[in-house]
């Protein structure tokens, strides 16, 4: 193990506490939180005397666990700490004493980011910790621990007691917790509840919320309306808010400014106002991305974003083709031929009945009329005329249930494919896209979505942004709505947004998601840099998901709500204009056979005249 130990070794002798609970306090703490590099302050001049109470404690941690120890002075300036190396893990500070050389530095260090990247230890001796750090500030998130004698009667009884330090604000005073005590005889004791769970009160604490401009409505009537924001971002806040005991004040960017970076590195949306200090958190579904990374900090991911690409519907058959489309073409030949081969058994039935002189009524089953009994049984249609005899009649039931079976199953099929639209799709994944040649594709122009495309890994999302998007950057959609409108008004386009944003939608075209041709992303609510409630609100996020709240509303947002469902599908006249068109021919063809009929019925009652008295004209 290599440790590095920072201490403020001032009036050692003289203080408090005993060398060896010094020590034995130090390693413990820096086993409980995992510390691989503690470093040394020691106040710019030493006096000699004290110099050998250094040189023991460094001797006393060498021969514990081969522990390296180095120092540095206080004089340095604590910006100049910043990039101090602890091999992935935070450091831990030790202060052997609160003289006012070490409270005159934690002033300095307190309004650094110094402050919350390390831990700290301090071996309190002087009269009141409350006055002491009246003037520190000692922000939430920051780890300071101060060890502050309980007993003297002794080296063997010796108790020093820890207690946590951190204000919920920088305008409150602090406050004190105690996590854990140390004797000589048991070493430190920490109790089995986590630090942090121990301050999960803010005490009605009022925190900055920024959310986009777009649902701020929804934030005003207490989200109402069930929207996909409401559902899972405004939930969890909510959920945060009453398990923490804190308020929020809510602030919203301009309507429909989205977080995107300017060309002189300014942020817009809620992210600038993170940037910015206007606010402390932003609710929502933010990507992470790179350039994001630099300016704000994410919670524990909540949801990931889904990208997905959306076209316009494009119907796979025509209503022509819905007409024979039931049944396969073998099918409709063995339909088509057990019309004749009815028609030829029943005329022959009846014809080998006739021969043997069995027939008694007056029916005529011969082939002329056969197949209209046959052809109107195939219509689900009966006939006047019954025959007498059994063979003819089995024959007939036979065919009759034989069409009834086929008509239900057609009828069935032929309905189905009515309600249950299909629609044919030109690709289906990101490679389909490029391949086929024929689209032309767009995301909202943005850094956040050109980046997941730019920085993908993914060989297709590479070429599509190579081939696709660059070749149009100056000429892609400003907006989410005005990617969609370009979907409606021209022909094969693509457009790929955050799936969850076209929720509840009015568009003035239907369009359909590509099935294959998405990714996911890491995607969470944001904090800015310096606020120090981020690992507490990324731990209630954490239990949320074990307990499976998230789990819940994640599969709540897959289902539409009532009040936005989409209307049951309905036939249009599109679809049944086949239908409608057959009928037409067939009231015209019966138009026109009508007349043919009169005409030849006018012809024949004409020349029969003639035959009988040649001077009547045609027109009579």
């Amino acid at each position: 193990m290599n440790i590095v130990f920072v201490m403020c070794f001032i009036q050692m002798g003289a203080s408090q506490f005993p060398l060896d609970s010094v020590v034995s306090v130090t390693i413990g703490v820096m086993d409980r939180y995992h510390s691989s590099c503690v470093y040394l302050f020691h106040a710019a001049r030493i006096q000699d005397n004290l110099k050998t109470h250094s040189l023991l404690v460094l001797k006393k941690l060498l021969k514990a666990e081969n522990i390296s120890v180095g120092s540095v002075s206080m004089a340095t300036n604590p910006d100049a700490l910043d990039g101090m190396s602890c091999q992935g893990n935070r450091p831990l500070f030790v202060l052997a004493s609160s003289c006012e050389t070490t409270r005159s530095y934690l002033n300095q260090v307190s309004v650094t980011p110094l402050i919350s990247r390390g831990i700290w230890l301090m071996f309190f001796s002087a009269s009141s910790i409350e006055e002491y750090f009246t003037d520190v500030k000692v922000p939430y998130d920051c780890e300071f621990l101060v060890g502050q004698s309980l007993s003297r009667k002794g080296i063997e009884d010796f108790t020093i007691s820890l207690k946590k330090i951190y204000q919920d604000h920088p305008s409150r005073t602090s406050k004190t917790h105690s996590v854990a005590n140390w004797t000589s005889s048991d070493g430190l004791i920490w109790p089995p509840k986590p630090l942090l769970n121990r301050r999960e009160n803010l005490h009605d604490l009022v925190i900055r919320v920024g959310v986009p401009g777009e649902v701020r409505s929804d934030i005003n009537s207490k989200c109402r309306r069930h929207t996909t924001f409401c559902r899972t971002s405004y939930e969890i806040w909510n959920t945060l808010q009453d398990k923490i005991n804190f308020k929020s004040d809510y602030r919203s960017g301009p309507r429909r400014n989205f977080s995107y970076e300017n060309e002189n590195g300014s942020w817009n949306g809620v992210v600038g106002m993170l940037a910015l200090d206007e606010a402390d958190v932003a609710i929502g579904k933010f990507a992470m991305t790179s350039r994001r990374l630099s300016v704000v900090s994410y919670l524990s991911v909540i949801f990931p974003a889904k990208i997905s690409t959306f076209i316009k519907k494009q119907r796979s058959n025509s209503s022509w083709k819905n007409i024979l489309a039931p049944f396969s073409p073998e099918f409709w030949w063995v339909l088509l031929a057990s019309l004749p081969v009815f028609t030829v058994s029943l005329s022959a039935v009846w014809y080998i009945n006739l021969s043997f002189g069995m027939q008694e009524g007056k029916e005529m089953y011969d082939i002329h009329n056969s197949w209209i009994y046959i052809f109107g049984s195939f219509c689900q249609q009966g006939h006047d005329i019954a025959t007498s005899l059994w063979s003819c009649r089995l024959l007939y039931l036979t065919s009759y249930l034989t069409y009834v079976i086929l008509f239900t199953a057609y009828s069935a099929i032929f309905i189905s494919m009515l309600a249950v639209h299909q629609f044919s799709m030109p690709f289906s994944d990101f490679q389909g896209l490029v391949d086929i040649g024929t689209y032309r594709f767009a995301v909202v122009g943005l850094s956040v979505y050109l980046d997941l495309f730019y920085q993908a890994t993914d060989p297709a999302l590479k070429q599509v942004y190579q081939r696709l998007i660059v070749p149009n950057i100056n000429n892609l959609p400003k907006t989410m709505m005005e990617g969609f409108q370009r979907i409606c008004d021209e022909n094969n386009y693509a457009f790929a947004v955050d799936d969850e944003l076209v929720s509840g939608r009015q568009l003035s075209c239907d369009v359909i998601a590509v099935p294959y041709a998405f990714f996911r992303t890491p995607a969470s609510m944001i904090v800015s840099k310096s606020c120090p409630y981020k690992k507490l609100f990324s731990l209630y996020i954490e239990m949320m998901r074990e307990s499976g709240i998230l789990k819940k509303l994640e599969t709540y947002t897959s289902v539409i709500p009532a009040a936005e469902q989409v209307p049951g599908t309905q036939a249009s006249l599109e679809d049944i204009s086949s239908v409608l068109v057959i009928a037409m021919i067939g009231v015209l063809a019966s138009v026109i056979c009508l007349l043919a009929e009169i005409l030849l019925f006018r012809f024949r009652l004409y020349f029969r005249r003639q035959m009988f008295n040649p001077t009547i004209p045609f027109s009579d």
